[in-house]
């Protein structure tokens, strides 16, 4: 579990730092390797889980209602985000200066976009909700709230923005509620379509 975690932070890490810009001068390649750092840790970790993904990305609780239960849940997170913008606009508190940078970045590169639409949904709801709840949920005998805050917690404090914690754990609660009842397979494509909502709405796509 924690080499997992160790491979996840190395991929977030060269994300957010965008480490190769500073010994790369051409922005292309830069990307790129940012890229294929992020997306070798993936794959790392599903090979990692290799035996466990057939579990956990099992089909067979999927159905009519649990598509309502990630409509539910996709709202409900675009809600908590809207109320989350609102109180940092009335406290004059700029937003994420680096979702900005992204979304210039993204503009300029749109394959990066590959990233908050693909990847990170997959590899942080794997190791969220795959990863530490299962642990969570394990070694505190089947506690599901236990599970759900510890993985939460994680989940908030990895996106390294105090201002967003509160919004980003409500976030992680309302997948972890989503993994619980309906598996792996949904709170991925939860977190796939919040991902594209919001960025559609920062591209003005």
């Amino acid at each position: 579990m924690f080499f997992a975690i160790i491979l996840y932070a190395l991929a977030l890490i060269t994300v957010a730092a965008k480490a190769p810009t500073y010994f790369i001068q051409d922005k292309q390649i830069a990307n790129s390797i940012i890229l294929a750092v992020y997306f070798l840790c993936l794959i790392v970790v599903l090979l990692i889980y290799r035996k466990e993904l057939t579990k956990l990305y099992s089909f067979s609780r999927i159905n009519k209602k649990s598509f309502l239960w990630a409509i539910t849940g996709a709202l409900t997170i675009l809600v908590i985000q809207l109320i989350n913008g609102m109180v940092m606009v009335l406290l004059n508190v700029e937003l994420l200066p680096e979702g900005e940078s992204f979304y210039d970045l993204a503009n300029e590169f749109p394959v990066l976009l590959l990233l908050p639409l693909a990847a990170a949904p997959i590899f942080e709801e794997l190791i969220f909700r795959g990863v530490i709840y299962e642990w969570s949920f394990k070694n505190t005998k089947g506690k599901h709230w236990i599970a759900a805050v510890c993985s939460s917690v994680l989940f908030a404090a990895i996106h390294f923005s105090l201002l967003n914690f509160v919004s980003f754990f409500l976030i992680g609660m309302v997948l972890a509620h989503l993994y619980r009842r309906y598996g792996l397979v949904l709170s991925t494509i939860t977190h796939i379509f919040v991902n594209l909502a919001i960025i559609s709405i920062n591209l003005k796509l």
